[in-house]
């Protein structure tokens, strides 16, 4: 079993931490309710979305060496960088519903390998310092898993309209519910790891 830097790893789920935050204005600013009418905006949220996509990738390369899936996981997000570089010249090319869907289905299976591979690695990390939080992450996994099957499966129904909408809204809830429950692990998991020192576990009455 590796020895696990654990001030390296609360360093940069900080990094992960705050970054996302910029992310998530990001996309607001693509949403094609917000955006999609101001073609200066939804450019600046793509660039805005992919850069942080392509950041959190390399905090993640940089976590290899503690974990394996760390390392699967930055692949996974370089490549999401590229779709939603694709994702935008599509939209600005033409108004397509079937190359829509295809990269919306195409983008969901990235994103849960993403989940898959960074929460395991977290769950793996965090299972000395915290078994609480380790079990979080596992947690947070399945309800992500199903979050991401309900808005791929509203994409597949497009040619049902009340149950795309109503599958599309399930999934855009249930993706915000469990992403800031994402961001509270997240945060816990940094200040456990900066504040941890793995020769205290041995030692009566310490945490």
């Amino acid at each position: 079993m590796r020895n696990i830097d654990y001030q390296k790893c609360g360093k940069y789920f900080s990094y992960i931490f705050w970054l996302l935050i910029p992310r998530e204005i990001a996309g607001l600013m693509t949403n094609q309710r917000i955006g999609g009418s101001v073609p200066a905006l939804l450019v600046a949220g793509t660039v805005i979305s992919v850069l942080c996509v392509a950041a959190e990738a390399y905090f993640l390369w940089q976590l290899k060496d503690q974990n394996e899936g760390y390392k699967t996981a930055a692949i996974l997000y370089l490549i999401s960088a590229v779709i939603s570089i694709v994702s935008g010249l599509a939209r600005g090319a033409a108004n397509n519903a079937g190359i829509t869907i295809v990269i919306g289905i195409v983008s969901a299976a990235i994103a849960l390998g993403q989940i898959h591979f960074s929460y395991t690695a977290h769950s793996e990390v965090m299972s000395e310092p915290s078994p609480e939080l380790s079990a979080r992450w596992l947690q947070l996994r399945k309800y992500t898993y199903i979050a991401l099957g309900i808005t791929a499966g509203s994409l597949v129904l497009f040619f049902i309209p009340i149950l795309a909408v109503f599958g599309a809204l399930a999934g855009s809830i249930m993706t915000l519910v469990v992403g800031i429950m994402g961001l509270a692990a997240l945060y816990r998991s940094a200040q456990v790891c900066k504040t941890y020192a793995p020769e205290q576990a041995d030692i009566p009455g310490e945490l």
